[in-house]
């Protein structure tokens, strides 16, 4: 079976990204700023005829071409390397497009899905639920429901059934509300009459960082 070397797959990986040698100050204007890589360390690897890389490298060869090691190695046995980086490249295409889609996607406002949801009987007027803390910090930070749902990495009707209130706030969520607002718990939160001037302040306040 045919073993091509780290170089061959490199060069055809970048080839297909960055086209010939007009690209090349493109590509390397790329990962120096977004991988904070010298170029020079980056061709040497371009050169290298062995037939494996070590971890930490390949983790990072895997990171700027949206590789796994398992794609990584398929493509060093492929019959025929630029077809299998091509179809690689069409993937990830393909893939990147439905994500603008999702992202895109108008989910139905939870606020008023949850009211709706709601015995009013059962909430007093001046008491919030978790889940409207969730929703006051995705707003905050300007994020979709499917960059909220990928950060968690969680489906995004999962998600957005945790921010209704369909179901509980998984574990991991309320502890992430706790570490960012630098509370024990939330009852801080969803006891306080003016929930919106006590995010502010907490959210000002917190040490950890922020969803950007």
């Amino acid at each position: 079976m045919t073993k091509h070397t780290i170089g061959a797959v490199l060069k055809a990986l970048r080839l297909e990204k960055y086209g010939d040698s007009a690209g090349t100050a493109d590509f390397e204007y790329d990962i120096r700023t977004i991988y904070d890589i010298q170029p020079w360390a980056y061709w040497y690897l371009e050169r290298q005829r062995a037939g494996q890389l070590d971890q930490e490298r390949l983790a990072l060869v895997c990171q700027i071409y949206d590789l796994t090691p398992e794609s990584f190695a398929q493509l060093q046995v492929a019959p025929d390397l630029s077809a299998a980086v091509h179809a690689h490249t069409e993937a990830i295409r393909a893939h990147q497009q439905w994500q603008h889609r999702r992202e895109r996607l108008a989910w139905p406002d939870s606020a008023m899905t949850a009211a709706q949801l709601t015995d009013p009987t059962t909430r007093p007027e001046a008491t919030h639920r978790p889940e409207d803390i969730l929703r006051y910090v995705r707003l905050a930070s300007r994020w979709t429901v499917a960059h909220m749902a990928a950060y968690f990495e969680l489906p995004d009707l999962l998600y957005w059934q945790m921010e209704v209130g369909l179901i509980p706030l998984s574990d991991e969520i309320d502890q992430w509300l706790c570490t960012l607002l630098n509370t024990d718990d939330l009852t801080t939160f969803t006891q306080t009459p003016d929930l919106d001037q006590l995010m502010r302040f907490a959210l000002q306040q917190s040490t950890h960082q922020q969803i950007d």
